[in-house]
């Protein structure tokens, strides 16, 4: 008996093989889902090549691969290679590749510094010196935009993925020269996010389309989040920096004994350099434990003896937080008066102050 000859199904084509040709704009939205970083890296950096000067090139190619992957971009530069019909919104997204893209690119290199200052290489075997900036970079690269990576790749899926930035951050050393690569990474898609529910960006609209408003809310929460994270962490950065020994002879032995918590992961705090206190006139102080912000003020200067702040005016207070997600922020990014008008606004009891620090308490911030 003779055997039935099975059909083989043909299989679906994926990637660059299944780009839609018969409209830019289905061109872009499956670059945004589908074409993987590294196809969208080859793409944008064949481009550069053919279309910049030698030594553009270069300059550009210095920069990470990371810096080469944004979808829209490498959806117009495939369709400008395709030689299929252009509309308006191709014309603006090249326009934009030409004139904001690339000098941005170039910007970021250095680029002036680069053209009018550096020496010819010298035609030796020496092995290539890696700077600060670019060793910094990298490690932002295999760590921090990785773990981002994997949130996203969680959402094309369908699956529900939180991340915790301060505690990437603080689990790989870094600190707040780290936070600028990774704003400017997140911001892009957050803006993104928000003109697609805003419908302030009829592309955009489109195409996130397929995202339900809820799930586009939760997203962009989820960014606001992550950008939150990266002003703490920029933020204590500064204040803990090292201050000159010339300023703080007396100020080092006031606070050698001072009880106080260091960092604290849930509410995602680090407390300053205790040495700040000391001279200044304004002193925020949060009791992790019984969610207490401590707000002590003096018209003289702080003085330290053991873990009790001295000098402090009768108009300090303490306030339990109800909310305290939402007046941290507050407390660590604005000015004394407009923290004056939010604490003032607030129903909690206000009590008068004792001035004493304990291991609970992390120290926010000293003006």
């Amino acid at each position: 008996m003779a055997r039935r000859k099975t059909k083989t199904r043909a299989k679906r084509r994926t990637g660059l093989a299944a780009v839609p040709l018969d409209s830019f704009e289905k061109c872009r939205y499956h670059f945004f889902e589908e074409i993987d970083s590294k196809d969208k890296t080859k793409i944008i950096k064949d481009y550069i090549k053919k279309s910049y000067k030698k030594k553009e090139v270069q300059i550009l190619f210095s920069l990470s691969d990371d810096y080469f992957r944004a979808s829209d971009v490498a959806a117009t530069i495939f369709w400008l290679n395709t030689g299929l019909e252009t509309n308006e919104r191709f014309e603006e997204a090249l326009n934009y590749i030409r004139n904001e893209y690339i000098p941005k690119k170039l910007q970021s290199a250095n680029y002036e510094s680069q053209i009018n200052h550096t020496p010819p290489k010298k035609e030796t075997a020496d092995r290539e010196v890696i700077s600060v900036a670019e060793r910094l970079a990298q490690k932002v690269n295999d760590t921090v935009l990785v773990e981002i990576d994997k949130l996203y790749d969680a959402w094309i899926k369908g699956e529900d993925y939180d991340i915790d930035l301060y505690n990437i951050f603080l689990v790989n050393g870094l600190k707040g020269q780290a936070t600028k690569q990774v704003k400017d990474w997140i911001t892009q898609d957050y803006e993104q996010y928000k003109a697609a529910l805003d419908k302030t960006d009829d592309f955009m609209v489109e195409s996130y389309s397929h995202v339900p408003a809820k799930e586009k809310k939760k997203r962009i929460k989820i960014f606001e989040t992550m950008l939150q994270d990266l002003e703490r962490i920029k933020h204590t950065s500064i204040m803990q920096r090292k201050v000159r020994k010339q300023t703080v002879k007396s100020a080092d032995k006031q606070v050698s004994k001072m009880k106080y918590k260091n960092a604290d992961s849930d509410f995602k705090l680090q407390s300053i350099n205790p040495i700040l206190i000391v001279g200044s006139h304004r002193l925020y102080a949060f009791n992790t434990k019984y969610k207490r912000l401590t707000i002590l003020k003096s018209e003289v200067g702080f003085e330290v003896s053991g873990s009790t702040i001295k000098n402090f005016d009768p108009t300090s207070i303490e306030v339990t937080l109800r909310k305290p997600e939402e007046i941290l922020p507050i407390i660590l990014g604005r000015a004394d008066k407009t923290i004056d008008q939010t604490i003032d606004a607030l129903s909690t009891k206000k009590r008068e102050a004792n001035g004493r620090i304990n291991n609970d308490t992390i120290l926010l911030r000293a003006t």
